[in-house]
C-alpha cells in the first residue's frame, strides 16, 4: 500500500531543507523561476532530514502539458547502477553471492570468447568500475566489447560492466534481472512505482517524459531492462531507496561496501554503485549518484553522518538545474560536491 503521508506533505508550498547553517526555504515560485530561466519543464524533489522523510515536491510540467503529481514517473538513467549494487550486496548478505567469485562460470560475452582475462571479472571488479571496458561497446571503432586494460588495473566508468553482471546473475540464479531486483529491492522497500526500463505497465499519463527544452519533448525512449540505465521511478520511491541506503551506510556491517574502493579522479572515489566524496565541510562524507541522458537529469546525495539526503529528478537535460538546487539545499557541502563533480 502506498504511503499516504507523503501525498499529504505535497500540499506544502515550500521546501524546507535543514542545512548546517540553518534552514533553506525554496518556494514553488522560486523553483519555477529557475526552471523558466534554464528552459527545463520541471523537477521533482524529495528530502530526508534527521533520518526521516521530510517532503516530496513536484514543480513540473509533464507530457501533454499536464502538471506533475508527487508520484509522476521519471527516467533516472544511471541511478540504475545504485540499484544493481544494492541487489548485489543484498545477495551477498544472504550468502547467495560472493563478490569476489569469478563470473566466467556463468557468463562470457561472445565478443570476449578466447580472452583469458574474463576469469578476472568479479562482482567487485564490476561494481567498482575496474573492468577495463569502454562505457558502451558502440563507442569504440569496432563496436565490440573489449578490454582496454586488464581488469583491476584501471578505473573506467562502464555501463557495459554492469550489463555483464546482469547477464551473469541471470544465469547464476536462473531468473531474469527484473525478477531479482523486484524480489530483493523493490518489493522489500515498497517501491511500488519503480521498474527497470519500459514495459506496458508504465502508466503513460503519469510519465514525465524527456525534454530538450520546455516545449520540445523527445520521442519516448522505450528501452528494456538494464542494470546500468533507464530506471523508471518516482521521487517518492527514490527517497525510500535513499533512506534504506543511508541506514545501511550507518551500519558497521556494511561499512566495507560503502568505503572508497578506487579513485576515479582526485577527490572522487567509486564505491559500489555510488560516487563517494570524503573530506567534505562539517566532517561529512557523501554517497552521490547522478543520471543524465537525452532529456533526463537526476541526482541523489546521501549524507549518512548527519542523516540527510536529497533526491532531484528532472525531465529536462540541463543538468545545471539539479546542480544549482543541490548547492542551495546542501550549502557548503553541496558546493563542494558539485565543484568536484563538474
Amino acid at each position: 500500500m502506498k504511503r499516504i503521508f507523503l501525498g499529504m506533505i505535497m500540499s506544502m508550498m515550500v521546501m524546507l531543507v535543514n542545512g548546517q547553517s540553518g534552514v533553506t526555504i525554496l518556494s514553488k515560485d522560486s523553483i519555477q523561476s529557475m526552471l523558466d530561466k534554464m528552459g527545463v519543464p520541471g523537477v521533482a524533489i524529495a528530502t530526508i532530514e534527521h533520518g526521516a522523510i521530510n517532503q516530496v515536491l513536484s514543480v513540473c510540467t509533464i507530457l501533454n502539458d499536464q502538471p506533475a503529481a508527487y508520484n509522476s514517473i521519471f527516467n533516472t538513467a544511471s541511478i540504475t547502477k545504485a540499484v544493481t549494487a544494492y541487489l548485489a550486496v543484498s545477495l551477498m548478505e544472504q550468502g547467495k553471492l560472493d563478490l569476489d567469485e569469478r563470473l566466467n562460470k556463468y557468463w562470457v560475452d561472445p565478443d570476449l570468447k578466447g580472452d583469458k582475462r574474463v576469469k578476472l571479472l568479479t562482482p567487485h571488479i564490476i561494481l567498482s568500475h575496474q573492468t577495463g571496458f569502454d562505457n558502451w561497446r558502440w563507442m569504440n571503432d569496432k563496436k565490440k566489447l573489449r578490454f582496454n586494460a586488464d581488469p583491476g588495473t584501471k578505473v573506467t566508468y562502464s555501463g557495459e560492466g554492469y550489463e555483464y553482471l546482469r547477464k551473469a546473475l541471470e544465469n547464476k540464479f536462473k531468473k531474469s534481472f527484473v525478477e531479482l531486483v523486484d524480489e530483493y529491492v523493490f518489493d522489500q522497500l515498497d517501491m511500488d512505482d519503480t521498474q527497470l526500463g519500459w514495459s506496458d505497465d508504465v502508466e503513460i499519463e503519469r510519465y514525465a517524459g524527456e525534454f530538450k527544452t520546455v516545449n520540445e519533448p523527445y520521442e519516448i525512449t522505450k528501452d528494456g531492462p538494464s542494470a546500468a540505465d533507464d530506471l523508471l521511478t518516482t521521487a517518492e520511491d527514490l527517497i525510500l531507496f535513499s533512506r534504506s541506503v543511508m541506514t545501511r551506510a550507518q551500519n558497521t556491517m556494511y561499512e566495507e561496501y560503502f568505503a572508497s574502493k578506487v579513485e576515479a579522479r582526485p577527490g572522487i572515489q567509486f564505491s559500489y554503485g555510488w560516487v563517494r566524496f570524503d573530506d567534505l565541510p562539517n566532517d561529512e562524507y557523501a554517497l552521490f549518484g547522478a543520471g543524465g541522458d537525452k532529456g533526463v537529469s537526476a541526482m541523489i546525495c546521501i549524507l549518512p553522518k548527519s542523516n540527510r539526503a536529497i533526491v532531484l529528478i528532472s525531465n529536462g537535460e540541463n543538468r545545471g538545474l539539479v546542480t544549482n538546487l543541490m548547492r542551495i539545499a546542501l550549502g557548503s557541502v553541496g558546493n563542494d560536491i558539485v565543484g568536484r563533480f563538474q
